[in-house]
């Protein structure tokens, strides 16, 4: 044993393993006067009263009357996030209900019950861990224990800190004491995660919401305390320490704390943004003058300076969205959590605040996806800068209403923006088939224009023989029997390799099985005949065969649809294919018993047994269904367009941005019959279908049909 400020010294001994030191230097360690550990400001400053809790005035105000009018709950649950003094007034609760002047709402500080528990040694008021005592055993003897009276206190208070942490036994080990509690017991239960507490214990006890504390209110006290502390420090740098915070007491002062510790007593701005990460805010104020006056390279210049000297992608990202959300709160006439440059609210509107939020969000799920961060923000700057100089929504929105209430002329030209140029005509654009789009005449099936060469025929010479269907039964044959027709105008290539001529090709009949060629086809190239070009013929007989095929043959139906109806007696019907629909021909090869199925549905169909073949045509072969149906489509397609390009103020748009109509969606309305009302067609604003709409208009394709 040593006396005090004395030194102590460890020499050679025996080690507690039994060995000996090997000599060398002595450590010593020095028992001075100043062996007193340092207390963060944190617990230095934690409040002792009601009155010093920091943006709780509600809840403390609440227990206070509560002490005053002696109507004190046996059980309370304090709720919120991290700092914010859940257990700070529990312990003020605590002292206020064991005071010996008290009950009081102002608790002395001074007598033997508030110093033990300001220290935390009291014996009646017991703290414990829910994270380290959470099971069933710890909530047995807790209920054992509070059946005895107070030792010296007025009341035994139990404090227990992150309660969401005990088990679900334990909770139901603790339902009925926490009901029916002895007289003398009071408590008191603190939870970071209220959603984790069952709502069995909710109910027994009297919650109390923590919010979160407010910049301006975290930046007042953090002056404060640096009066007291006697430290120099701007109001910028602590309103960043309040920020950073994120509405927790204690993470600013632990903040204060090492900025202190980094700076001494006076704290330099800068320094302080390079050790907590931080952009000074007027670098943020920079980028986004430069972003509001399109001065993208400006943007891209300070950004670069940034990351040039150490800073970081996502802290810059994060910067920008904090004050975006400041622009925009301060834009809505709404508090906001920091202070602003006057003119920075003004320089944007609400939209284009979205457009730049927009942008920002879809950054960060980029961010982490990728190993070029620095490449994803100079986009996003470039891309913020120029979508400001769109046109908002409202002023075309505005336009149009005016055009639709009948006002002469056009809008007038806002100053700054360069007056009105003449339309430039543009030469008609020909949808493309694939899509199905309607043509720009009106009523009129689409023509290929006259310059476009012819489509490539076969040569007349090579095709003598025409196509045709063997007869396989006399009229009065009741046999239903589907035959493929030999393919004519083409040549395959035998086994051997050697080609085989149409002639020496002969027939397959669909009953014997799958059908199919064999070996390799030579299929010369040909230029894909045009819809319009190929003779119409009525394909009713083929559309009925269809229709009795049921869901379960689909693939059947639609290689159908590829074909057309050459020959319909009572006897058969002749089925051929285009050349341009080959693939589907084979396909049918290859699909099952497609005698049964087909000698079935005509069956149904006509009412009595008929024989079906099908076969290849040739280049001139007659419109398939699916043909038909397509320019029914654009027929109705073309008539939409005219109608909707007849009425007034869309004519006046189309002229006002030089734009040409593409598509027309109807909405169906009761009433709303375009042969009854020309004018009247009402483009939607919301969901859009793909599906001409049936407008009832028979005698407007009429003439299209005689055509």
């Amino acid at each position: 044993m040593c006396r005090r400020g004395a030194w102590l010294e460890l020499g050679p001994s025996r080690a507690a393993t039994g060995r000996h030191s090997t000599g060398g230097a002595r450590p010593f360690f020095h028992k001075g006067r100043n062996n007193v550990s340092y207390q963060v400001l944190a617990r230095k400053w934690r409040p002792q009263t009601f009155e010093e809790v920091v943006g709780q005035s509600g809840i403390t105000q609440t227990l206070a009357n509560a002490i005053r009018l002696n109507r004190i709950g046996h059980a309370f649950l304090f709720c919120g996030s991290r700092g914010i003094g859940k257990t700070t007034t529990a312990r003020i609760l605590a002292k206020a209900l064991n005071c010996e002047s008290g009950p009081t709402d102002t608790p002395c500080n001074t007598c033997r019950h508030c110093r033990e528990i300001t220290q935390g040694n009291a014996m009646d008021v017991v703290e414990i861990d829910g994270a380290s005592n959470r099971g069933i055993d710890e909530i047995r003897e807790l209920r054992e224990n509070v059946k005895y009276t107070p030792a010296t206190a007025r009341f035994k208070v139990i404090i227990i800190d992150e309660v969401h942490m005990l088990t679900r036994e334990a909770f139901n080990a603790l339902l009925k004491t926490l009901e029916e509690p002895p007289p003398h017991a009071k408590f008191i239960l603190a939870t970071t995660e209220a959603h984790k507490v069952p709502v069995t214990i909710v109910s027994r006890c009297q919650r109390y919401d923590f919010r979160r504390i407010d910049v301006a209110t975290l930046t007042e006290f953090l002056r404060d305390m640096c009066r007291r502390e006697d430290i120099q420090a701007e109001d910028s740098t602590l309103e960043v320490l309040a920020r950073m915070a994120d509405g927790g007491l204690r993470d600013s002062l632990s903040l204060l704390d090492q900025v202190i510790s980094f700076s001494g007593r006076e704290i330099d701005h800068e320094k302080t943004m390079q050790l907590l990460g931080r952009i000074d805010p007027g670098l943020m104020f920079d980028v986004f003058r430069y972003i509001a006056g399109g001065n993208g390279a400006g943007a891209l210049e300070r950004f670069g300076a940034y990351v040039d000297g150490g800073g970081s992608e996502t802290v810059f990202h994060r910067e920008m969205l904090d004050l975006t959300r400041d622009i925009l709160t301060a834009k809505m006439n709404a508090p906001s959590r920091s202070s602003l440059p006057e003119d920075l609210p003004e320089l944007f509107s609400v939209d284009q605040l979205e457009r730049i939020f927009n942008v920002l969000l879809d950054l960060e799920q980029s961010f982490r996806q990728t190993e070029f961060p620095r490449l994803l923000m100079d986009v996003a700057l470039v891309k913020m800068s120029r979508s400001l100089s769109l046109v908002p929504l409202e002023d075309i929105l505005a336009q149009l209403k005016r055009m639709g209430s009948g006002s002469a002329g056009y809008p007038a030209a806002t100053p700054g923006r360069e007056p009105e140029r003449a339309p430039v005509p543009r030469p008609p654009v020909r949808p493309s088939p694939a899509r199905g789009s309607a043509p720009r005449s009106a009523g009129d099936i689409p023509r290929p224009p006259a310059n476009r060469p012819e489509p490539s025929r076969p040569d007349p010479a090579a095709q003598k023989k025409k196509p045709v269907v063997p007869d396989t039964g006399s009229a009065g044959n009741t046999s239903q029997k589907v035959t493929r027709t030999p393919d004519k105008g083409f040549r395959r290539k035998a086994s051997g390799g050697a080609p085989v001529t149409p002639g020496n090709d002969s027939g397959r009949e669909s009953g014997n099985g799958v059908g199919g060629t064999t070996g390799n086809q030579d299929i010369p190239l040909r230029k894909a005949v045009q819809i319009e070009d190929k003779p119409d013929t009525d394909n009713s007989a083929l559309r009925a065969l269809i229709a009795q095929l049921d869901e379960t043959h689909a693939p059947l139906r639609g290689m159908l649809t590829y074909a057309a109806v050459k020959r319909d007696t009572d006897e058969e019907l002749v089925l051929v294919f285009h050349p341009d629909y080959r693939f589907h021909m084979e396909l049918m090869d290859q699909y099952g018993d497609v005698t049964g199925l087909l000698a079935g549905a005509a069956a149904k169909a006509f009412g009595s047994p008929r024989k079906i073949s099908y076969g290849m045509g040739d280049r001139n072969a007659p419109r398939a269904v699916i043909d038909q149906d397509i320019l029914e489509k654009r027929r109705r397609e073309a008539r939409k367009i005219e109608l909707a390009g007849s009425r007034p103020e869309v004519a006046r748009v189309m002229k006002m941005f030089r734009g040409e109509i593409r598509e027309v969606v109807l909405r169906e309305s009761p009433g709303g019959d375009l042969k009854k009302a020309p004018g009247s067609l009402d483009l939607p604003s919301g969901n859009a279908v793909d599906e001409p709409v049936d407008t009832g208009d028979d005698d407007i394709l009429e003439d299209d049909d005689a055509e």
